[in-house]
């Protein structure tokens, strides 16, 4: 016979604690330290969480609130690299005058959040005017140390995945 959990399962409980809707913290909804950085990290939601907590989430066990403001903070320090890279390559595209336009989550994350680490990227998207123009820049980030990696799209519009490694594991 099933039996269902006395708990709303963890995904439900982390959208309460993010959206205000929770009344108490993590230890009242019933999930350890290790099953909130589990779902919050799954939803790349770490740092979201992280500042709701400080905003007055109540009730948060010590353990659960230290895991997870290290936990954001690792998130924080990835998205200070990630930011002065991306900035870095900005320049380097203004200099060649070659306009472009930053797209997706890097844009959302200056848009629409109260601070733009909270929204969690793992690469910058960015669009250029015309096929030939992301060609110029992928030459020149090749020049920088990217490698382009792969190349999408047909001739009338290009895709490419630009990375380069950074010291230690970084890329």
């Amino acid at each position: 016979m099933f039996t269902q959990s006395p708990h709303p399962a963890p995904r439900s409980l982390l959208a309460q604690a993010l959206s205000g809707r929770a009344s108490h913290g993590p230890e009242g909804l019933g999930l350890s330290a290790d099953e909130w950085l589990g779902v919050a990290g799954s939803e790349s939601v770490v740092a979201l969480l992280e500042r709701r907590m400080r905003e007055g989430l109540a009730g948060v066990p010590e353990p659960v609130r230290l895991a997870i403001t290290d936990a954001a903070h690792t998130d924080i320090a990835r998205f200070m690299v990630r930011q002065a890279e991306a900035r870095r390559v900005l320049a380097l595209l203004a200099a060649a005058n070659l306009p472009v336009l930053l797209l997706k989550g890097s844009a959302l994350a200056y848009w629409l959040y109260p601070a733009p680490h909270l929204r969690h990227c793992v690469d910058v998207d960015l669009l250029f005017e015309t096929r030939e123009a992301a060609l110029r820049a992928a030459e020149l980030l090749a020049g920088d140390g990217y490698v382009r990696r792969q190349h999408f799209g047909d001739a009338a519009t290009a895709e490419f995945l630009c990375r380069r490694e950074l010291p230690g594991r970084a890329r």
